[in-house]
């Protein structure tokens, strides 16, 4: 059973915003039925289910779980489903507190509880924007350059126009370092190894890496001491809406004001 302060949107934005002024590690991870799927199929459980692949190459389910349980215990900020429709289902957070259980996974002691969809939220009421703006970003996902080229260009879905500042683009970065993120733990290690011969300080990272983003969001957060967060689809619906949640961004900002 997870027992953590509990911060909502804007707490959350705050706790990332303090460590991003005090130069200090922020790994966040929103976990959902993937990584739920992930830690039950590491222990030869539900290895069928289609979301314990995700991203994975076959015969390193253990593997990957075991490096995402780890990394759990590593985490400052620890999503968890507790808004919109999906997290009243029995295979979200019920699976995830019974995975934490299953792999006697312990909490840092400053860690926090954040809402899943937190990562949808803090795109609204210009909380991603500011965290952004000026600063160097680290990108890392399976379309990195799709990303990149989105907030650079201005090529942001039109149901989102509400909630991006556009005045003068005062919220652009300073600059974006891509890294196309590869299947599989070799895909991972390959990223980290990307980023390393880039020779770019970071600021902050936005991540979406499926169920190894857990992993990647601790180790980056700790070698470049910054926010490395998990936006998960997030990635995809602002450059690309995908059809993942019908009604696109303003069902999203309705799920926003019933959580905050």
């Amino acid at each position: 059973m997870i027992n953590l302060p509990k911060l909502d949107t804007a707490g959350i934005t705050g706790y990332i915003a303090k460590a991003m002024l005090d130069k200090k590690p922020c790994a966040m991870a929103c976990l959902s039925d993937g990584e739920g799927a992930l830690l039950w199929a590491g222990k030869g459980f539900q290895t069928w289910h289609y979301l314990a692949h995700w991203g994975i190459e076959g015969g390193e389910q253990q593997a990957t779980a075991e490096q995402c349980a780890e990394a759990i215990s590593r985490l400052h900020i620890v999503g968890m489903p507790r808004s919109g429709t999906l997290a009243k289902l029995q295979y979200f957070r019920p699976k995830l507190e019974a995975a934490f259980d299953l792999w006697d996974i312990q909490f840092r002691p400053d860690a926090v509880e954040a809402d899943a969809m937190v990562c949808f939220y803090m795109v609204f009421d210009f909380w991603l924007w500011g965290l952004i703006q000026g600063r160097r970003v680290l990108i890392v996902n399976n379309d990195a350059e799709g990303l990149k080229a989105a907030l650079e260009a201005e090529g942001l879905p039109k149901d989102l126009a509400p909630h991006v500042p556009n005045k003068n683009n005062a919220w652009r970065t300073e600059a974006i370092l891509p890294i196309t993120l590869g299947p599989g733990l070799a895909g991972s290690q390959r990223a980290l190894d990307d980023m390393e011969a880039a020779n770019f300080k970071p600021g902050i990272a936005l991540l979406g890496c499926g169920s190894r983003v857990v992993y990647l969001a601790a180790e980056i957060a700790e070698r470049y001491s910054i926010p490395a967060l998990d936006l998960g689809s997030v990635c995809s619906e602002l450059h690309d809406y995908s059809g993942n949640n019908p009604g696109g961004w303003d069902k999203q900002f309705k799920y926003y004001l019933e959580a905050n």
